[in-house]
């Protein structure tokens, strides 16, 4: 006689084994599905947390030494690579914890414009690592074209904020070979007339990507929107040969525009790329402990009233904690 408990038993034992095996598949072939859906090959994204690695990363992949010696063939070599950066949490980072990482964006997400004006111009900032500021000096002394390319908007403010907070951190990249053109303001004004013409409603001129001292503003356009302007830019230069054949780098702490970056890449036929993902700011911040929303509100308070007070200044102040003095994280 058949025993029906067993036949049930054994088929949920096949059950559970198929749906393993086909979990595995998916674990397995995941990114494989991935880079068919974008397109983009798996050494193309590299991800590092260390700017050290990075900048060991780069320099093998474009062909230089990592010395600050530069020979006469290399820099000749040398003559078509670009590379591209992204500012915040990649060059520069806030100090201050209610800001790290991607904390800045539930901080302000309810605030006004001028509040974000006062926290992100006020707020202190440092370089992520000196690893990267001393790479972008190596890149620099190598006569290689560096950009960076940010979210912001391209009001003058937020502009002169830019400049000025990069410069004092020891960052240069106004002397590039696009703004040394006399046709560059031209062209450039030539590319923001098209995309005026393609403003969507609440859209205004100060949202569209402009290019001012080595900087591309992206504004409310995707970056992905920006890469393909600033190929342009570089096409009409006259300055490389075709674009196919330059050297192209670009390293933000945001995978989504790495895969943007990519994809224009494929889009415009470029045959040597590779994009970073530079996490160091992202994983620190998500490992340190939360801070306190007491003190986020007080500082959100201050902000409402036009000056920025520091996490730090706030956890002191005897006033609104008579009784205890909340410990800084370090």
């Amino acid at each position: 006689m058949v025993d029906l408990k067993k036949i049930s038993a054994m088929k949920l034992v096949c059950a559970i084994v198929s749906f393993a095996n086909a979990i595995a598949c998916i674990s397995i072939c995941g990114s494989d599905a991935l880079r068919a859906t974008t397109g983009v090959p798996e050494d193309v994204i590299k991800e590092y947390d260390n700017g050290l690695q990075l900048a060991k990363d780069l320099c093998e992949f474009i062909g230089i030494s990592k010395t600050n010696t530069v020979t006469k063939r290399e820099t000749k070599q040398l003559k078509d690579t670009v590379v591209y950066w992204d500012c915040d949490d990649v060059l520069q980072k806030n100090i201050d914890p209610s800001l790290m990482g991607n904390k800045i964006w539930s901080f302000l997400k309810d605030e006004g414009a001028d509040a974000r004006k006062t926290t992100i111009w006020d707020s202190p900032k440092d370089i992520v690592e000196k690893s990267i500021l001393g790479l972008t000096q190596h890149l620099k002394r190598c006569d290689i074209p560096q950009f960076v390319v940010t979210q912001c908007t391209s009001d003058p403010t937020t502009q002169l904020m830019r400049e000025s907070i990069l410069e004092k951190l020891g960052y240069s990249f106004k002397d590039n070979i696009l703004e040394n053109d006399e046709t560059f303001q031209e062209r450039c004004n030539q590319i923001k007339i098209n995309c005026q013409l393609s403003l969507k409603p609440g859209q205004t001129i100060i949202t569209l990507p402009r290019f001012s001292k080595g900087i591309a503003y992206a504004g409310s356009v995707p970056k992905e929107a920006v890469f393909e302007w600033l190929l342009d830019l570089i096409q009409s230069s006259g300055k490389f040969r075709d674009i196919a054949d330059i050297t192209f780098v670009f390293t933000d702490d945001k995978l989504a525009n790495l895969k943007e970056f990519c994809n224009v890449c494929q889009k415009r036929g470029i045959k040597k790329y590779r994009a970073y993902h530079y996490t160091n700011v992202l994983k620190r911040s998500n490992s340190e402990a939360p801070t306190d929303k007491t003190i986020e509100n007080l500082q959100k308070s201050s902000i409402r009233n036009g000056k920025f007070l520091s996490y730090k200044d706030a956890c002191l102040m005897p006033k609104f904690f008579p009784s205890t003095k909340l410990n800084w994280p370090l």
